[in-house]
């Protein structure tokens, strides 16, 4: 949950105190700064949550749209990370439709650096 706040946090704070233009750098450094903390010697998270904060700040039904896909995935392959994975590629493909570019190109650049630090898990669980 407060690493979801931390993502949502970031981009309202940019988009209350410097405005709307400044939201893809903010939610570009919140992901990082999550995935890859100073204080913790470049080891943190993988993002995933901090992520889902984006979602709900830019668009929160975008948030129970994941976790619908999400559902639907995990039922059908019985594994989690490809599950989760999957369901942040179609989230993707349903924003890209439905939403504004800006919202787009928002969640896709950060699906994508999220989505590069599952790929070790994404593989060990293919494997499995």
């Amino acid at each position: 949950m407060l690493d979801a706040f931390k993502g949502y946090a970031a981009l309202w704070i940019s988009a209350h105190f410097f405005g709307l233009h400044l939201l893809f750098i903010s939610s570009v450094a919140v992901i990082l700064g999550h995935i890859f903390p100073v204080w913790l010697h470049w080891k943190g998270g993988r993002g995933l949550a901090t992520l889902a904060g984006l979602f709900i700040y830019l668009h929160p039904i975008l948030v129970g749209a994941w976790w619908i896909f999400f559902g639907i995935l995990y039922l059908l392959s019985k594994k989690y990370i490809i599950a989760g994975m999957g369901a942040l590629f179609l989230m993707n493909i349903l924003t890209a439709i439905f939403y504004p570019m800006e919202i787009f190109i928002i969640l896709s650049v950060n699906s994508l650096i999220v989505f590069l630090k599952y790929i070790p898990r994404v593989q060990q669980e293919m494997n499995s």
